[in-house]
């Protein structure tokens, strides 16, 4: 498990995880066969990590246009929640809460795994509803999309509340109103889980000076102007795609 390494170790498993999916990509996949010879990232059947910046950038036109991702993006959120919950040292079965703002119908084999994590999955269509499970349930984490926390923020407001360890909220914006008047409400840290559709999950942040933690075993990620180019390691990989940071 990537939570138990230490960051030497994570590093060498994601360089390992790299060199794997690069030379996954340069045999199965014909766009990137081309690029990566072209680059000198891949020659005679070895990785060479020190032409990986030498990749062109990808971008969402050349992804449609190759078909890279081919049946879609599989990128493992549930190892991104269980070590984040680890780094505040929770286990894998403290309770976690995760609120939507959409009617939520589990199968038998969903119900089975969250009894089992301890995970219980609540709708806000009745904000008081939620409130008292929360107060009851006590969870250590709490996972919500920006819409249900709004919700119950609204509703929770100058009441009794249960604090857990942290919540994070799983939208693509997290306003800084809404930041502040959930940590006010409910006495703990509020992070945002940045995500976009190709790439899944992809960075927690503690604070909105954009103090973050990625997730080592599932994306590479480099800086570059304007955005960051993120690398996933799954397949089928992107491999340097550009993503717009305003």
């Amino acid at each position: 498990m990537f939570e138990r390494l230490s960051p030497g170790q994570i590093k060498r498993c994601s360089e390992s995880r790299l060199k794997a999916l690069l030379l996954y990509a340069y045999r199965e996949i014909p766009y990137y066969h081309g690029v990566l010879a072209e680059a000198g990232v891949v020659s005679d059947e070895e990785v060479r990590l020190e032409n990986f910046n030498r990749i062109p950038v990808l971008t969402r036109g050349t992804i449609m246009k190759e078909n890279i991702l081919g049946r879609g993006l599989v990128v493992n959120q549930e190892a991104n929640r269980v070590y984040f919950n680890w780094l505040h040292g929770n286990s894998l079965y403290d309770p976690e809460l995760i609120m939507l703002n959409t009617t939520i119908s589990p199968s038998l084999r969903q119900r089975v795994f969250n009894q089992l994590c301890n995970r219980t999955y609540l709708s806000t269509d009745n904000p008081g509803q939620v409130v008292a499970r929360i107060n009851s349930l006590k969870p250590r984490s709490i996972w919500s999309d920006a819409e249900a926390l709004g919700k119950v923020i609204g509703y929770a407001k100058n009441k009794p509340m249960h604090s857990p360890e942290f919540i994070a909220v799983i939208s693509t914006v997290l306003a800084p109103e809404l930041r502040e008047d959930a940590e006010a409400t409910f006495k703990c840290p509020v992070y945002h889980q940045y995500s976009s559709e190709e790439t899944g999950p992809l960075v927690i942040t503690y604070s909105p000076e954009l103090n973050a933690n990625y997730f080592p075993w599932s994306h590479c990620i480099e800086t570059a102007r304007g955005g960051l180019l993120v690398t996933t390691l799954t397949k089928p990989p992107l491999i340097r795609y550009k993503i717009e940071v305003s």
